[in-house]
């Protein structure tokens, strides 16, 4: 695993592997990452770990992205992690770029739907978003014929789910 304490060779290892995580697993490999790059003091690697792990923080369920956590600081107001207030408009173009990048439909899938709810708001992300969750469907199915003990039948639900609440978002007047 100390190979994928690099940008580059992890993004190479979540092309082809992604399918095998779940998205907290991938935000935690971001995670490791990040906290390497701080040690190193390379703050724009640091940052780009950061963008991905909140990416991946997020909870998207039933057509909706929210933080993962949310809680009351010690004055009451609630606080929530990740939010979009967390990005900046650079943060779009990168998460734009990293959706252009990948081939991988999970991490599309994922890109393009934090995309589809942000400033950057187009019916290409949802469409796009809905691909991928259409190819996911497939390959969970798979997993879960394989390992019916792990159910991937939840992650199949979650990526149909997913689908038809955006294919519907996107066709109201």
């Amino acid at each position: 695993m100390a190979e994928l304490l690099d940008l580059d060779n992890l993004y190479k290892h979540l092309e082809e592997k992604a399918i095998h995580y779940k998205y907290r697993d991938i935000a935690n490999l971001f995670q490791k990452i990040r906290d390497k790059m701080h040690v190193e003091k390379k703050a724009d690697l640091e940052a780009i770990a950061q963008l991905e792990m909140n990416v991946f923080n997020f909870s998207v369920s039933q057509n909706v992205v929210s933080p993962s956590w949310t809680f009351p600081d010690s004055e009451g107001k609630l606080v929530s992690h990740p939010t979009y207030d967390d990005f900046v408009p650079a943060s779009y173009d990168y998460i734009i770029r990293r959706f252009d990048s990948t081939s991988n439909p999970m991490l599309k899938a994922r890109y393009a739907h934090v995309l589809w709810f942000s400033p950057k708001k187009h019916g290409k992300y949802a469409l796009l978003a809905i691909d991928g969750y259409l190819e996911l469907i497939k390959l969970y199915e798979l997993k879960d014929k394989e390992n019916p003990q792990k159910h991937f039948g939840f992650d199949v639900l979650n990526a149909i789910e997913n689908a038809l609440l955006l294919s519907r978002n996107i066709n109201k007047p």
